[in-house]
């Protein structure tokens, strides 16, 4: 059952199609608005943008290192990404589920675009 997060910094904000949205209500998707972060975005709750802007931000981050075979620093430090963003340490395991799915696609995709790049050169 949803429910709305205590913790959520912000009562009003918009949806993805930037219709107005409220604390405890719907968004125009359907789904339920049970946290709105600082920027005013809404998520169904905490977990959902902790795990979604994280995993993001790493996978970004690792993709940047690992092209330029960590020329450019160390290998990026998730706990700091997370403290950055405001992440609460409990949602650590699922984002890196969700990192490590990333990998997993971008693996899987990388064979059939460098042949795709091959063929056009």
């Amino acid at each position: 059952m949803p429910s709305i997060d205590p913790t959520s910094p912000r009562t009003e904000g918009v949806d993805v199609d930037g219709n107005p949205i409220y604390l405890g209500g719907y968004a125009t998707d359907g789904s339920f608005v049970g946290y709105i972060d600082e920027d005013g975005l809404d998520w169904e709750c905490r977990e959902q943008r902790d795990v979604f802007l994280v995993s993001e931000a790493y996978f970004n981050a690792w993709v940047k290192w690992n092209k330029t075979g960590g020329a450019i620093g160390p290998e990026p430090d998730l706990d700091k990404i997370m403290n950055d963003m405001k992440a609460l340490p409990e949602h650590k395991d699922t984002i890196l589920e969700a990192f490590e799915a990333m990998v997993e696609i971008m693996e899987a995709l990388a064979p059939p675009i460098n042949a795709l790049r091959a063929m056009n050169n």
